[in-house]
């Protein structure tokens, strides 16, 4: 599997709450995620905090790549940011895994990357904030080849599931897993959940030369359209978006 975990990191997620969350990844990493398998890391927040953490690094057999993996999970820094820009961070992410898969050539390693599933974890504890996520994001999944199973976190019970629930609409809304709390049993509870999603018996490896991907295409109201949301705004005018921004 090619498995990219999309987290979460808006100003409704405090240092605590993070550190759980990226403890959760880890763990699924280490425990569920099978040997043959890549895994990249991604957070958001408002639209200047995108960030690819980790590329697509593997397979997790390899001693040295499952502790990159982790490594990037525990030297993290936290740094919230208020929004939570969930329709611009998962079409990034999905535009990252079709350059992975095809002009990137799986990284230029060769490993024929297009033959494996792919799989997007979208872990968020808010409502969406910008563009509306069940526009065209629900035609987009509906077409994708990738899998995507969204974790919502909702202590006090006031997210709207519909503003989300349509990025699985291949999957009728099944791969929404919902948690009333941060603490770190109500991950552990969901975590067979998460495994038996990625079980190998469930994702064979396919076979077969290189196809053609045809990229996803943000069209505007007059019809004009373009390949790729272009860079990652900034918040200062002069930064690098991420955590790196002013």
């Amino acid at each position: 599997l090619n498995i990219a975990f999309l987290l979460d990191e808006s100003g409704s997620v405090d240092t605590d709450e993070w550190d759980i969350i990226t403890q959760f990844v880890e763990r699924v990493v280490t425990f569920d995620v099978s040997p043959l398998s890549y895994v990249a890391l991604y957070e958001y927040a408002s639209l200047a905090s995108y960030q690819e953490l980790l590329d697509f690094t593997g397979p997790k057999q390899e001693p040295l790549k499952e502790q990159l993996i982790i490594d990037t999970l525990q030297t993290n820094v936290y740094n919230p940011s208020g929004q939570t820009e969930t329709w611009d961070a998962v079409n990034r992410v999905l535009d990252d895994i079709h350059l992975y898969k095809t002009n990137d050539n799986c990284n230029g390693n060769g490993d024929e990357c297009w033959n494996r599933n792919d799989i997007l974890f979208l872990i968020t504890d808010g409502e969406p904030t910008g563009t509306d996520v069940c526009g065209d994001m629900a035609t987009r999944m509906a077409q994708s080849d990738v899998d995507i199973v969204i974790v919502l976190i909702d202590p006090n019970g006031d997210i709207d599931e519909t503003k989300v629930s349509c990025l699985d609409v291949v999957d009728g809304g099944l791969d929404v897993i919902r948690l009333d709390s941060f603490e770190g049993d109500a991950f552990t509870e969901i975590e067979g959940r998460i495994r038996s999603k990625i079980c190998d018996d469930d994702n064979p490896i396919s076979t077969g030369p290189q196809p053609q991907f045809n990229p996803w295409q943000y069209c505007d109201d007059e019809g004009n359209c373009s390949i790729g949301l272009g860079p990652i705004p900034t918040q200062g005018g002069g930064g690098q978006g991420g955590a790196a921004d002013p």
